[in-house]
């Protein structure tokens, strides 16, 4: 709406410098004594109205620009990818990952979501068998709302373990 308010400014200055012309002119005051009667009062009017206008749509949400949409876009697809290359490693290591127990020693939100699903980032103890446990740290990985109370700090759930990277997991939550 600030596009119709300076208008209105425009045109408002205008008629009011036409409208002293006309009054210093008095050959010219004809024309342009007309001009200015009209394009003072629609300039008040613009100005006016776009105030009103401007009031009315303030509650509403700004719309995003281009940029913000493709930067918002991009998140989502990285977030999607994340997904589908953990849900890949996930089949892997469930078929071929050694067992494991994972023990939550934190666990922190990302912010991001995935079908409206949080991506948490947990700090893990991993005990495998007779070997000494180790840490893993910022893992990620989409926890379904359902399962998210099931989790909790300091307790520890099934897990499978990459023979090949011990910081590759697939953790069972249930």
């Amino acid at each position: 709406m600030g596009w119709v308010i300076v208008s209105g400014y425009i045109c408002l200055i205008a008629g009011l410098v036409l409208g002293a012309i006309a009054i210093l002119v008095p050959d010219l005051r004809a024309s342009l004594g007309v001009t200015a009667v009209v394009l003072a009062p629609m300039g008040l009017f613009d100005i006016l109205l776009g105030r009103y206008l401007a009031g009315l749509l303030k509650g509403f949400p700004k719309i995003k620009g281009f940029g913000a949409m493709m930067r918002d876009s991009a998140e989502t697809m990285s977030s999607a990818a994340l997904m589908l290359n953990q849900e890949t490693r996930s089949d892997q290591l469930r078929a071929s990952g050694l067992d494991a127990q994972a023990e939550v020693l934190a666990m922190r939100d990302t912010g991001q979501l995935f079908n409206f699903d949080p991506i948490l980032e947990f700090d893990l103890r991993i005990h495998q068998g007779w070997k000494n446990p180790y840490k893993v740290e910022n893992y990620r990985q989409l926890v379904s709302k359902i399962i998210l109370p099931k989790i909790s700090v300091g307790a520890t759930y099934a897990a499978k373990v990459d023979p090949q990277d011990p910081n590759r997991l697939y953790i069972s939550w249930t």
